[in-house]
């Protein structure tokens, strides 16, 4: 498969500041595309990559800016409080909000952009998959929340449709990096030997790494083929109990420390039994109908490069590619 340079384009992210859209932001830049970051706090943007345009509100971009692709991933973190009646309107909120807002702002612009990236997440396909799934499955309402979040987010998203552009809903698995996400919550009780499966540890989990997220990302920017939904998770999901295994194999330490479901559910609710216990075999059908190689299509190499057994703790990942996978000629 040989690579293809993504021409240059003007980008507009949100959610640049987060677990993801800092390590796209990097990419992008590095790639020499002009990066637009819409973000809440400007005290946070002394960590992104440069040169990047930081912006608070989209009334600073006239109808006269020219961009060529929104990258839509702001949202409050899924696991970043218990899933009470006003953490679940401020989760809704700020991903229906912040789409609503950008879909009102390319229907302004003279020239509307050639693609929206907007997030989503397998869930849904609701907290439960009774057999492998892909984008051409038919979604089942489940009655989860974690299935109404995405549902009215990818709704939101039809805002572009309707104007036009070819939009992408990209429905996120557990992305993987050590200094973020699920990974990095589960570093702390494992490198103590206190790790171990959620429950029984046979429910299926559908992961990414983050490097491969990016590239994904990257290749919906660049091939037109790609719209609707898209499934951001390796080709091999994993039960619960593999994935402690493998971590524990990467970190030298023993994983058979299992948390009881029963303390899962009663002490987390719905985010216990929704996240934590969720059994999702989600696969990447269009990424790879689409020609996207997976660097991580494992989890053990994977797991074993994050946490530095092949390369020393400390180092960084290694770079990203700053050209896009391409079609094979």
């Amino acid at each position: 498969l040989l690579h293809e340079r993504l021409a240059h384009k003007r980008v507009l992210i949100t959610g640049a500041t987060g677990f993801i859209g800092k390590r796209l932001t990097e990419a992008l830049v590095a790639g020499g595309h002009d990066v637009t970051a819409l973000i809440r706090n400007p005290k946070k943007a002394g960590d992104l990559a440069t040169p990047v345009r930081i912006i608070t509100s989209l009334s600073q971009l006239s109808p006269e800016t020219e961009i060529d692709v929104v990258i839509n991933l702001a949202g409050e973190p899924i696991v970043g409080g218990l899933w009470t009646k006003r953490f679940k309107e401020k989760l809704i909120k700020s991903r229906v909000g912040t789409t609503e807002a950008l879909a009102a702002f390319t229907q302004s612009l003279n020239r509307k952009p050639e693609v929206v990236i907007n997030g989503s997440a397998i869930g849904v396909y609701g907290a439960k998959t009774e057999t492998p799934v892909d984008e051409s499955h038919h979604i089942l309402p489940d009655g989860s929340f974690s299935q109404e979040l995405c549902l009215v987010w990818e709704a939101a998203s039809q805002m572009f449709v309707d104007q036009g552009i070819r939009t992408v809903q990209l429905r996120t698995g557990i992305v993987l990096e050590t200094d973020g996400g699920t990974l990095g919550q589960m570093l702390f009780p494992f490198e103590y030997g206190i790790g171990g499966p959620f429950g029984s540890g046979a429910q299926v989990m559908s992961w990414i790494s983050r490097d491969d997220l990016v590239r994904l990302i990257l290749h919906a920017v660049a091939h037109q083929e790609i719209s609707g939904p898209l499934n951001g998770v390796a080709p091999q999901p994993v039960t619960n109990r593999a994935f402690s295994t493998a971590l524990g194999r990467a970190l030298n330490r023993p994983s058979v420390m299992a948390i009881p479901a029963v303390l899962l559910k009663r002490g987390l609710g719905e985010l216990g039994r929704e996240i934590f216990l969720a059994d999702q075999d989600v696969r990447p059908a269009k990424a790879t109908e689409a020609g996207l190689v997976f660097l991580d299509p494992h989890l053990q190499p994977a797991l074993d490069r994050m946490v530095g057994k092949i390369r020393p703790k400390g180092q960084f990942a290694p770079p990203l590619l700053t050209s896009i996978e391409g079609k094979s000629r």
